[in-house]
């Protein structure tokens, strides 16, 4: 997927899917992304939750903000909820890098998340450039989970 934005165009994308884990245990899996880009900025905001079987709550807050400024300035701001129950071990894996450039921007991050004793795997890549004339390009591709 590639969402491409103007400087004066507002761009949305709202996607929900549900993971399922095994009979006993359904993981529900919710997403809400907002792409905006402007002359000065373009930002990103991110809210997901996931949520699994009434004895184990696993929530995952997350929100993003990236700046560039004429003079090619990047600002990253990130906050992040990781919650679990003792019944449930859950790891969260993530390696981010931000390049600045004269031409571009680019984020690129991968996230894998993990749940045992019934696995469940989510994987994400994603790459967010700005030109000089702030042309947004935003690609993400996502695997399919592993119940």
């Amino acid at each position: 997927m590639t969402l491409m934005c103007s400087p004066h165009q507002h761009t949305s994308y709202e996607r929900s899917m549900t993971l399922m884990c095994s009979p006993h245990q359904h993981t529900s899996y919710e997403r809400s992304m907002t792409l905006m880009c402007s002359t000065q900025h373009t930002s990103y905001e991110r809210s997901m939750t996931l949520m699994c079987s009434p004895h184990q709550h696993t929530s995952y807050e997350r929100s993003m903000t990236l700046m560039c400024s004429p003079h090619q300035h990047t600002s990253y701001e990130r906050s992040m909820t990781l919650m679990c129950s003792p019944h449930q071990h859950t790891s969260y894996e993530r390696s981010m890098t931000l390049k600045c450039s004269p031409q571009h921007t680019s984020y690129e991050p991968s996230m894998t998340l993990k749940c045992s004793p019934h696995h469940t795997s989510y994987e994400r890549s994603m790459t967010l450039k700005c030109s000089p004339h702030q042309h947004t390009s935003y690609e993400r591709a996502i695997d399919d989970p592993e119940v």
